[in-house]
């Protein structure tokens, strides 16, 4: 079996920077994690306001085609001359 030569100052220094330079990288890893989650998150609240956009474009249109054919409606009780009300 192979043995490891013993860990000197040097030796140690390098391993204390790589594994901060693993804990740098790790921490760099979960940043992107979550600057992806908030991303994700970001898409989701804009189709849930581009679907409350949506509805409310649906509800303008209903509410602006009920007002034309009330106004249909109000117009056609009117003669051609607007003079006097059909009955």
């Amino acid at each position: 079996m192979v043995q490891s030569p013993p860990i000197n100052f040097v030796n140690e220094n390098s391993l204390i920077e790589s594994g901060q330079t693993n804990s740098v990288h790790l921490s760099r890893i979960i940043e992107e994690g979550l600057i992806d989650a908030v991303y994700i998150s970001h898409l989701i609240g804009s189709a849930k306001i581009y679907g409350v956009y949506f509805i409310h474009l649906i509800e303008a249109a209903v509410i602006h085609f009920v007002y034309l054919t009330h106004l249909i409606e109000v117009i056609g009780r009117y003669d051609v001359y607007g003079s006097r009300l059909n009955r």
